[in-house]
C-alpha cells in the first residue's frame, strides 16, 4: 500500500511558488535603486571635517628608530615587519583570524546545499554520522541504527566546487518488521559531486549542483528473509544514482539570508526480482534560513517536500509514503580549520541522492553531528609551550587533561597489563584547538568473569574488539589568555564483535597552580540503546623532579550500574617525545567505558605515550 497526501504537498507548492514571486518582486525593486556606483553629492562642514585654531595639531617626537623598521597593518594595529624565518613564524602565532576567515554553512543537508563554497584552491574535509535517539526494536541494540560519512571538497575554480564522499550503515532495520523479524540491512554509498554558481545578481544567488553515486544495497538472511520478496535469503544490488539540484540564496540582510531549492534524486523502483518494492525517483522543493549569530555561529532551518513520482520512507508494515525532510542545527566554528555541525533531522542518508530518506522502516528524529578541516586556513592564536605544559599535554590514563599537543603534532598511546587488556590510540592535532582521534582500538580481558551487567555482557565480553574515532576540543587556554584549560572529548565506535556501538562524551577541567601541581575534574557519560553510564573523574599531577611525575586518579560512579575506581601511576619523562607510565589500577581499561566499570582485582600495567 501507497500513500500519498496530495493535497498537502499541492498547498505546499501554491506557498513557495507564491514566496518565490515576492521575492521577485523585491528583486527587482532591488534593481530599481541606485548603484553603489552612481555619485551622489553631499554638503560637507567644514568644521566637522577640518580642524579648527580651537584643534591645533599636536606634534610629538618619533624616535630614529621606528624609520628603520618596516611595519604593516593587522587587527587595525602597526606590526613590525618580520625579518627572517622564526619572527614570521612568532608573528603567525599571534595572528588572529578575522570576519572574512569564518565561512557561511554550506548546506542543510547534502540534499539541500546553499550557495556558499570555498574559494579557489582551497580543501575541506568533514566526517560525520547521524543516530537514532534510541538503540531501536528488539533486544540488546546499542547506540542507536548509525550512518558514517567522509567527504572531501575542493574549489577547484573560484566558482565551481568538487566533492567525493563515502558512506556506511550496517545495523539492522530500526523497527521489527511485521512486528516479529528483526531484518540485517547494509546500505553503502560512494560517490561524487559538483556545485556551480550560475548567477550573482544583487542580493541573488543561484548555482547549479549535481552528484553520481553507487549505492550498494544489502538487506535480510536465511533466517527472518528480506523486505523486498517472500525468499528466506539475503538480497544485494548494487545501483547506479544521481541527482541535481538548484538552490537559490536571497540575502535578507547581513546576517540573514532565505535559501530555495528545486531538485530531483534518482532511486532504484524495485529490488530483487519484484517490481515496485523500493524508493524511485523524487523531484523536490524546500526552503532554510541561516542566521548569522556572530562570526562563528549560525543557526540553520529547513524543511525538504517531495513530490513523486517515488517515496522516501517507509514503515515496519512495508508500507512507502512521502514525508517532510525537516533539519534544525547549528553551526560553529572553534577557528576558521575548525568547524562543527549539529543538528537535528529525520533525515538518515549522507550523500546527495540519499538525504531525503528517513531511517529505514520508521520516520523518526536524528541527530547529526560532523566536524569539518579546511587546512590553510588561520589557527587560534596562541604561546608556546612550556616544558611542564607539553608533559601535561600527554594526558592522564582513566581521567584526561584539557591540552592537546601543538598543531601538526601526532600522538600514539599504548598499553598493556598483566591480565591482557591491551589498547592504542593515534591522535592528529589538526589546529591549536583540535585533536581528531583517528583510531582507538583494543580489547579488554579477564573483566566479564568477575561481573556481569548489561554494558560489560556486550562492550566487554569474552571476544570483544573494541575500534572508536572522535575528537578533543580546547576551548579556553592560559596560551590564549584563559585562566585555565576547558575542553571536552566525545568518540563513538563499536565492539566489533557483535557491532554494539556506543557514545561517549567527558567534560574536560585542567587547573596549573603552580609549575608543579595541576588537577583534573572530568565529569563523563556513555550512552546506548541500553541505557547510560555517568562519573565524575579528579586527578593531580605532581612533578616530582624533572624527570619523574606521581599521578593519582580516582572516577567516582554517578549512575547504578557505573563502578567507583581509583589508578595510581609513576610517569617517567624519557625526553621532550616520549614518557611511560607504571601503574596500578582497579579499572577495566583505560578506553572510554572501562573508566567506569571496576574490577575486583588489581591490575599492573604500563603505557607509553609518544609525540612527534
Amino acid at each position: 500500500m501507497r500513500l500519498f497526501a496530495n493535497r498537502k504537498y499541492v498547498t505546499s507548492a501554491f506557498i513557495f511558488l507564491g514566496l518565490f514571486l515576492l521575492l521577485e518582486e523585491n528583486y527587482k525593486a532591488d534593481k530599481l535603486k541606485p548603484r553603489s556606483s552612481s555619485i551622489i553629492w553631499e554638503k560637507v562642514s567644514y568644521k566637522e571635517n577640518f580642524p579648527t585654531h580651537e584643534e591645533e595639531i599636536v606634534w610629538e617626537p618619533v624616535d630614529e628608530e621606528y624609520f628603520k623598521k618596516e611595519y604593516l597593518v593587522f587587527d587595525n594595529q602597526p606590526r613590525i615587519m618580520p625579518q627572517n624565518i622564526k619572527e614570521a613564524q612568532e608573528f603567525l602565532l599571534t595572528m588572529e583570524p578575522q570576519e572574512y576567515d569564518f565561512s557561511a554553512p554550506s548546506y542543510f543537508n547534502y540534499s539541500f546545499p546553499t550557495n556558499h563554497q570555498l574559494d579557489e584552491g582551497y580543501w575541506s574535509h568533514s566526517i560525520y554520522t547521524v543516530s537514532s535517539f534510541s538503540g531501536g526494536e528488539g533486544e540488546n541494540r546499542g547506540s542507536g541504527n548509525q550512518n558514517y560519512a567522509y567527504r572531501i571538497d575542493y574549489g577547484i575554480f573560484q566558482d565551481v566546487q568538487i566533492s567525493a564522499f563515502y558512506s556506511v550503515a550496517d545495523d539492522p532495520l530500526y523497527s521489527l518488521i511485521n512486528k516479529t523479524k528483526l531484518i540485517p540491512n547494509y546500505w553503502e554509498v560512494y560517490g561524487a559531486s559538483f556545485k556551480s554558481r550560475l548567477l550573482e545578481i544583487q542580493k541573488w544567488d543561484v548555482s547549479l549542483a549535481g552528484s553520481l553515486e553507487a549505492w550498494n544495497v544489502r538487506n535480510g538472511n536465511a533466517v527472518n528473509g528480506n523486505i523486498f520478496n517472500n525468499d528466506q535469503k539475503e538480497i544485494s544490488e548494487k545501483n547506479l544514482i544521481g541527482s541535481f539540484s538548484m538552490p537559490i540564496t536571497r540575502q535578507i540582510n547581513n546576517n540573514l539570508d532565505l535559501n530555495l531549492i528545486l531538485g530531483s534524486a534518482f532511486l532504484p523502483k524495485s529490488m530483487g526480482t519484484s517490481k515496485d518494492n523500493f524508493y524511485g525517483n523524487n523531484i523536490y522543493f524546500g526552503s532554510g534560513l541561516s542566521w548569522k549569530i556572530r562570526r562563528d555561529l549560525y543557526s540553520t532551518a529547513s524543511i525538504l517536500n517531495t513530490l513523486g513520482p517515488g517515496y522516501n520512507s517507509f514503515d515496519s508494515e512495508l508500507t512507502f509514503s512521502r514525508v517532510p525532510i525537516y533539519n534544525l542545527g547549528l553551526d560553529w566554528h572553534i577557528n576558521p580549520i575548525i568547524g562543527i555541525k549539529t543538528q537535528v533531522t529525520n533525515g538518515f542518508g549522507l550523500t546527495p541522492s540519499t538525504a531525503l530518506l528517513t531511517i529505514p522502516s520508521n520516520n523518526k528524529p536524528l541527530y547529526f553531528t560532523s566536524i569539518k578541516y579546511k587546512p590553510g586556513s588561520i589557527d587560534s592564536p596562541q604561546k608556546r609551550f612550556t616544558s611542564r605544559q607539553r608533559y601535561l599535554s600527554s594526558g592522564g590514563l582513566t581521567v584526561n587533561t584539557a591540552l592537546i599537543p601543538p598543531r601538526g603534532k601526532m600522538q600514539i598511546w599504548a598499553n598493556i597489563d598483566n591480565k591482557g587488556n591491551l589498547f592504542t590510540s593515534l591522535g592528529q592535532s589538526l589546529s591549536n584547538a583540535f585533536q581528531l582521534e583517528v583510531v582507538s582500538f583494543g580489547s579488554f580481558e579477564d573483566v566479564g568473569k568477575n561481573k556481569s551487567n548489561q554494558f560489560v555482557d556486550l562492550y566487554m565480553n569474552k571476544n570483544n574488539y573494541n575500534t572508536r574515532i572522535g575528537g578533543k576540543f580546547v576551548f579556553v587556554s592560559p596560551l590564549r589568555n584563559g585562566s585555565y584549560w576547558l575542553g571536552s572529548r566525545i568518540t563513538f565506535g563499536r565492539n566489533q564483535d557483535n557491532k554494539q556501538g556506543y557514545g561517549f562524551y567527558e567534560l574536560i577541567n585542567t587547573w596549573e597552580i603552580d609549575e608543579a601541581f595541576a588537577i583534573n575534574f572530568n565529569p563523563k557519560i556513555v550512552w546506548s540503546g541500553i541505557g547510560s553510564l555517568s562519573s565524575f573523574g579528579t586527578s593531580a599531577n605532581i612533578q616530582l623532579s624533572n624527570r619523574w611525575q606521581l599521578i593519582p586518579e580516582f572516577n567516582l560512579k554517578l549512575s547504578k550500574l557505573a563502578d567507583t575506581n581509583y589508578t595510581l601511576a609513576l610517569r617517567r619523562i624519557i625526553n621532550d617525545h616520549l614518557d611511560i607510565d607504571f601503574y596500578v589500577s582497579t579499572s577495566a581499561g583505560f578506553q572510554d567505558i572501562g573508566q567506569m566499570t571496576a574490577v575486583k582485582n588489581l591490575r599492573q600495567g604500563v603505557k607509553l605515550s609518544l609525540q612527534y
